[in-house]
């Protein structure tokens, strides 16, 4: 997991990573819901106040730990920002207390840690996996709901 990460940021990086994915985005105009988790919710985050994204209608981004680097942003559609219990580069109840104030943003501090989601990562946890896949399974049915 760290070697990949590793990669990432050396062959790709964040911001070429951003790129890529508001290019990508910018062709759809249907309401889209956004999933990330490390790195993908860093990017999420990172081009969420971009006017040409208003068409977004939901981010869940999980333990993004890059968003600390980008404070100043403020999302232009609804973002859920779902952080594990600690982070070993920065305080992770610093962090949400500056982001929950924000237009758009809920944030969500779990008991799990990063990559709690992920089931190669040590830090799997199945039980917040289960609550979490379920979380989002609510959302999507009540999104189609709304526009059948």
């Amino acid at each position: 997991q760290t070697h990949a990460y590793e990669y990432f940021m050396d062959r790709v990086g964040l911001k070429k990573y951003q790129h890529i994915l508001k290019n990508r985005l910018t062709k759809y105009d249907a309401n889209i819901v956004l999933i990330g988790f490390s790195v993908g919710a860093s990017a999420i985050w990172g081009i969420s106040h971009q006017p040409s994204l208003k068409h977004i209608q939901k981010a869940f981004c999980f333990y993004g730990s890059q968003i600390r680097q980008n404070i100043n942003i403020h999302p232009l559609f609804d973002i859920e920002l779902i952080f594990p219990k600690q982070e070993p580069h920065f305080n992770v109840d610093e962090l949400i207390t500056l982001l929950h104030k924000k237009a758009l943003v809920t944030c969500i501090k779990t008991n799990g840690r990063h990559g709690f989601m992920n089931e190669l990562s040590t830090h799997f946890n199945p039980d917040f996996y289960k609550d979490f896949i379920q979380h989002l399974k609510t959302y999507l049915a009540q999104l189609k709901n709304r526009n059948p």
